[in-house]
């Protein structure tokens, strides 16, 4: 019997090692013919065991059975473990491919290729910047593929940034990207470019941060993660963060992005493709908002009561030094209170607009930026304890009433407001769930809410909307309702 077996080992591995070609890897001709050894090294294996008398027995029966179900086994494994390995020099051989043309200057340059590292569409279009436009494109060099293709501006370069790769096929993933106007410094671009997406540094990589999440809130990102893959928190210029988010107050992301592209416009560096010569715009520089930007042409491009506040800022940002000033605060500690005070003291600059800006352009990654949306993520989710339902107020505003009689009494409605107060617990909240970078679990719990994402969600991850939550609680009181009529009857009868 172990004879036999020995024999069968030798010829099934001669037969599955096969003859190697020049690449290395075999061409289909080769593959085929491998496939056809080893089918043959299955028929001699039951074969031979079937021939030999000594093993075809009642009690051999379930062995005979056994090895082939081993062999079988074995030879798929190999098949396995040879279609990764193929896959995986097709991968860096396509990587090594973009590398060669980065070299010579005439293709993209290779930005990523792990899709847990960063997704363009969880990250560009999710309100942390408003400079960026998706566009279409569909490549030649592979048939009906369409990509993932943004248009932004970073510092003064204009950049094309794309997706490769079917979705959810990790081998053809990769993300590379284009300067469309003239640079002759092609390394401190790609340096630019890599800092814009916090890619270089190893406290920050966002598979490792989010298997810390997951592990500390297994019941809700855990779950969650698989639908935020790439979800990455930028690394923006801090007066462009700044100046946006001041625009972002009480608006929305449609409005904001038309808000800061007519400042750029008006008032930045004019920029232009080298191939189509479509013209954009940088992002004004400090001494330009505060030298040239008036309150009244603002409110004629429909800045409305924010257009007081943008020259403001730079006028004060530039008796502080400037651009320098905001860039000195990313060697402050998350802990101090240095780069809070010095960004509240800024004309119509309150914690919210403040977190942001620490957030995406300061390197205060634990810090949470709080509005109502995030408050009501943390409400309902992560509330057990009822600590921060306690700290809701609202504000009740009548209505006219529509009949003057002294019966009528005015409807009312609830609007939430969210004092500093509430902010600070809502952040501590879920700071002592993720620890240390907060603010990155926080960004992909953002996206999981937008509605493209959120409505991919298992219905019991998704958090209710506010008409949702109406109409809940206008059902919970015709229950309760129905339940005192039922119980006065009860006593009635």
């Amino acid at each position: 019997m172990r004879e036999i077996c020995g024999d069968l080992l030798f010829n099934s591995s001669m037969c599955s090692s096969g003859k190697k070609t020049a690449d290395g890897w075999g061409k289909q001709k080769e593959i085929t013919r491998q496939k056809m050894q080893r089918s043959k090294a299955r028929v001699y294996l039951l074969n031979t065991l079937l021939k030999n008398k000594n093993i075809i027995t009642r009690k051999n029966v379930l062995t005979t059975t056994a090895l082939s179900t081993v062999f079988s086994r074995k030879f798929c494994t190999m098949r396995t473990m040879r279609t990764n390995e193929v896959r995986s020099t097709a991968r860096a051989r396509q990587i090594t491919e973009l590398k060669s043309d980065s070299d010579r200057g005439t293709g993209w340059t290779l930005l990523v290729s792990e899709r847990e590292e960063l997704s363009l569409m969880r990250t560009l279009p999710t309100g942390q910047s408003f400079r960026w436009k998706e566009v279409k494109e569909v490549t030649d060099d592979v048939i009906d593929e369409e990509y993932v293709t943004f248009v932004g501006v970073i510092g003064e370069r204009i950049v094309k940034i794309r997706e490769r790769g079917g979705v959810g096929d990790d081998d053809d993933f990769v993300i590379e990207y284009r300067v469309m106007n003239e640079s002759d410094d092609r390394e401190s671009c790609n340096e630019e470019i890599r800092t814009y997406f916090n890619l270089d540094n190893e406290d920050l990589k966002l598979k490792e941060l989010f298997d810390r999440f997951s592990k500390a809130d297994p019941k809700r990102f855990g779950v969650l993660r698989k639908f935020v893959i790439g979800a990455r928190t930028l690394r923006q210029s801090p007066v462009e963060c700044l100046i946006s988010f001041v625009c972002s107050s009480n608006n929305n992301i449609a409005r904001i992005r038309k808000m800061v592209d007519s400042l750029c416009e008006k008032y930045g560096e004019k920029l232009e493709c080298s191939d189509s010569g479509d013209l954009y715009y940088a992002f004004p520089t400090v001494d330009a908002l505060a030298e040239k930007c008036e309150e009244r042409a603002l409110r004629e491009l429909g800045f409305g009561y924010r257009a007081k506040f943008i020259p403001a800022i730079a006028q004060e940002l530039q008796k502080r030094g400037g651009e320098k000033y905001l860039l000195d605060l990313r060697k402050s500690s998350v802990d101090d209170d240095e780069w809070e005070t010095a960004l509240t003291t800024l004309p119509g600059v309150g914690p919210k607009v403040a977190s942001c800006a620490a957030l995406f352009s300061l390197d205060k990654n634990n810090v949470i930026p709080v509005d109502t949306h995030v408050w009501q993520l943390a409400r309902e989710h992560y509330d057990d304890a009822g600590k921060l339902s306690k700290m809701e107020s609202t504000k009740t505003k009548p209505k006219k009433a529509t009949d003057t009689t002294p019966t009528s009494t005015p409807t009312k409605t609830k609007q939430l407001s969210i004092t500093p107060k509430m902010m600070a617990k809502c952040s501590s909240v879920l700071q002592e769930i993720y620890g240390d970078n907060a603010g990155w679990a926080q960004t992909a719990l953002f996206v999981a809410e937008l509605p493209q994402i959120r409505e991919t969600l298992p219905q019991n991850m998704q958090t209710p909307t506010k008409a949702q939550k109406r109409k809940l609680d206008k059902t919970v009181v015709l229950d309760s309702a129905d339940a005192l009529l039922t119980a006065d009857y009860a006593v009635a009868e």
